[in-house]
């Protein structure tokens, strides 16, 4: 992961925002709070937004591209596929 990425996760009922080795930046409130919150850091960043589930799995990777005015919409979004 690059120090620009942005996760979002769950930790003990918690969900939580922060960069890899990092101390959590928002916590607290709703699932989607969060995850709108991730979004618009890892947007602003340029980097990867990788949102996980109350498990820990990761269910969904969105890839913010550059541009003096970043886009509102990820320019790649990856869903890992459970092909069981």
């Amino acid at each position: 992961m690059d120090t620009r990425d942005v996760e979002t996760y769950c930790e003990n009922g918690v969900w939580k925002n922060r960069r890899p080795g990092c101390e959590p930046f928002s916590s607290g409130g709703p699932r989607l709070r969060q995850v709108a919150i991730g979004a618009e850091v890892a947007r602003w960043a340029q980097a990867r937004h990788i949102i996980r589930d109350a498990a820990g799995a990761v269910i969904e990777t969105n890839i913010y591209g550059p541009g003096r005015f970043p886009p509102r919409s990820p320019i790649k979004t990856i869903r890992p596929t459970s092909d069981a």
